[in-house]
């Protein structure tokens, strides 16, 4: 019989082993698109979570996400907008290419981030999400995928024009 303390241990075990797994990726079959079209997002994570902020980042992976799935299409390396817990702002070039090295990103998931970085990739077209930290990236992709699919934003433009 385990003791109290022992029993403590395992399951901080089992959680960090949980924690540390290799992400697995649910891949959408070339055929089976499903509703809504596909969307680019750039995630700021580490070990598989969405644990970074936007402004420590050094590269955002990004992933095309569909209602079955996501699959990693890049990565996207960039010098960090903040260079310290509390020297954020002022590095008005180190944000500005962070922004041109997200093109084509339609989200852009991270831990936390500032008003002005959230309010100039909004300017640039850029949704930022800070509402899934330390979520996987898989669950958090696909949390805001179906969000974004029952606003209506997903629609596709064939589709909308045949109708």
């Amino acid at each position: 019989m385990l003791t109290a303390a022992q029993t403590r241990r395992a399951a901080l075990r089992a959680q960090i082993a949980a924690e540390q797994a290799p992400l697995t990726l649910r891949r959408p079959a070339k055929n089976a698109e499903g509703p809504g079209r596909p969307v680019l997002m750039a995630v700021a994570a580490h070990k598989g979570r969405l644990s970074v902020h936007f402004g420590q980042a050094r590269e955002f992976l990004i992933y095309e996400v569909r209602g079955t799935g996501i699959r990693l299409v890049g990565l996207r390396q960039i010098d960090p907008y903040c260079q310290g817990p509390l020297e954020c702002g002022g590095q008005e070039d180190g944000l500005e290419q962070t922004i041109r090295a997200l093109a084509g990103c339609e989200v852009v998931l991270c831990a936390k981030i500032g008003h002005e970085p959230w309010e100039r990739l909004v300017a640039a077209g850029i949704q930022p999400n800070g509402e899934h930290p330390d979520e996987r990236i898989e669950s958090a992709c696909l949390a805001v995928w179906h969000q974004m699919f029952q606003a209506g934003k997903l629609t596709d433009p064939q589709v909308s024009q045949v109708a």
